[in-house]
Protein backbone atom coordinates (compact mmCIF):
# COMPACT_ATOMS: atom_id res chain seq x y z
CA UNK A 1 0.00 0.00 0.00
CA UNK A 2 0.94 3.65 -0.51
CA UNK A 3 0.93 6.51 1.90
CA UNK A 4 -2.05 7.89 0.64
CA UNK A 5 -3.60 4.17 0.49
CA UNK A 6 -2.77 4.15 4.33
CA UNK A 7 -4.06 7.51 4.71
CA UNK A 8 -7.22 7.62 3.36
CA UNK A 9 -7.64 3.72 5.14
CA UNK A 10 -6.40 6.01 8.86
CA UNK A 11 -9.22 8.66 7.78
CA UNK A 12 -12.23 6.19 6.50
CA UNK A 13 -11.45 4.40 10.27
CA UNK A 14 -13.17 7.81 12.12
CA UNK A 15 -16.43 7.46 10.05
CA UNK A 16 -19.10 7.94 12.43
CA UNK A 17 -16.68 9.12 15.44
CA UNK A 18 -19.19 11.78 16.84
CA UNK A 19 -18.01 15.79 17.27
CA UNK A 20 -17.14 16.91 20.04
CA UNK A 21 -14.94 20.86 20.36
CA UNK A 22 -11.48 20.23 21.35
CA UNK A 23 -11.36 15.58 21.51
CA UNK A 24 -9.31 13.81 19.50
CA UNK A 25 -10.12 10.25 20.22
CA UNK A 26 -11.19 7.86 17.48
CA UNK A 27 -14.70 6.39 17.99
CA UNK A 28 -15.29 8.38 20.70
CA UNK A 29 -14.92 12.29 20.25
CA UNK A 30 -13.27 14.36 18.00
CA UNK A 31 -13.45 17.74 16.04
CA UNK A 32 -11.68 18.77 12.63
CA UNK A 33 -8.23 19.49 14.23
CA UNK A 34 -8.65 16.32 16.19
CA UNK A 35 -9.16 14.02 13.36
CA UNK A 36 -6.40 15.28 11.41
CA UNK A 37 -4.31 15.00 13.98
CA UNK A 38 -5.76 11.58 14.86
CA UNK A 39 -5.63 10.53 11.33
CA UNK A 40 -1.71 11.62 11.47
CA UNK A 41 -0.70 9.51 14.77
CA UNK A 42 -2.50 6.82 13.22
CA UNK A 43 -0.38 6.80 10.08
CA UNK A 44 2.94 8.08 11.90
CA UNK A 45 2.77 7.25 15.37
CA UNK A 46 3.10 10.62 17.77
CA UNK A 47 1.01 14.10 16.57
CA UNK A 48 3.06 16.30 13.85
CA UNK A 49 3.53 19.13 16.83
CA UNK A 50 1.99 19.86 20.39
CA UNK A 51 -2.28 20.46 19.92
CA UNK A 52 -2.53 23.84 21.20
CA UNK A 53 -4.01 24.68 24.31
CA UNK A 54 -7.64 25.33 25.04
CA UNK A 55 -9.29 27.41 22.54
CA UNK A 56 -12.70 28.69 21.73
CA UNK A 57 -15.09 27.56 18.49
CA UNK A 58 -14.33 31.03 16.93
CA UNK A 59 -10.00 31.88 17.86
CA UNK A 60 -9.57 32.14 14.91
CA UNK A 61 -12.24 34.96 13.23
CA UNK A 62 -11.83 36.81 16.73
CA UNK A 63 -8.24 36.77 16.57
CA UNK A 64 -8.28 37.43 12.57
CA UNK A 65 -5.53 34.80 12.58
CA UNK A 66 -4.84 31.87 9.81
CA UNK A 67 -3.11 29.65 12.77
CA UNK A 68 -4.68 27.00 11.04
CA UNK A 69 -2.77 27.22 7.92
CA UNK A 70 0.14 28.49 9.05
CA UNK A 71 0.35 25.18 11.49
CA UNK A 72 -0.19 22.79 8.15
CA UNK A 73 2.02 25.24 6.14
CA UNK A 74 5.08 23.81 8.63
CA UNK A 75 4.24 20.05 7.49
CA UNK A 76 2.52 20.13 4.31
CA UNK A 77 3.07 22.44 0.54
CA UNK A 78 0.15 24.41 -0.62
CA UNK A 79 -1.55 23.06 -4.33
CA UNK A 80 -3.08 25.35 -6.77
CA UNK A 81 -7.63 23.98 -6.48
CA UNK A 82 -6.90 21.59 -9.58
CA UNK A 83 -4.06 19.93 -8.43
CA UNK A 84 -5.90 17.84 -5.17
CA UNK A 85 -5.47 14.11 -5.38
CA UNK A 86 -7.14 11.89 -2.71
CA UNK A 87 -5.20 12.00 0.57
CA UNK A 88 -4.64 15.58 0.41
CA UNK A 89 -5.51 18.18 3.37
CA UNK A 90 -8.02 20.59 2.57
CA UNK A 91 -8.53 23.75 4.26
CA UNK A 92 -11.04 26.05 3.76
CA UNK A 93 -13.05 29.43 5.45
CA UNK A 94 -16.72 29.93 5.82
CA UNK A 95 -16.21 33.03 3.42
CA UNK A 96 -13.27 35.44 2.43
CA UNK A 97 -13.34 37.35 4.51
CA UNK A 98 -12.43 34.48 7.19
CA UNK A 99 -9.52 32.53 8.06
CA UNK A 100 -9.06 28.94 7.31
CA UNK A 101 -10.85 26.98 10.52
CA UNK A 102 -11.72 23.92 8.70
CA UNK A 103 -10.33 21.22 7.23
CA UNK A 104 -11.12 18.27 5.10
CA UNK A 105 -9.10 14.99 3.91
CA UNK A 106 -10.00 14.08 0.48
CA UNK A 107 -10.38 10.53 -0.30
CA UNK A 108 -11.51 10.25 -3.79
CA UNK A 109 -10.48 12.16 -6.51
CA UNK A 110 -12.29 15.14 -7.73
CA UNK A 111 -14.06 16.17 -11.28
Amino acid sequence: MTIRQITIAEARSWIRTPYHHQAALKGVDCDGLGLVCGVWRGVYGADPEHRPAAFSRDCAETLRDETLADAASRHMISLALDAFEPCDLLLFAINNNAPAEHRAILVAPTE
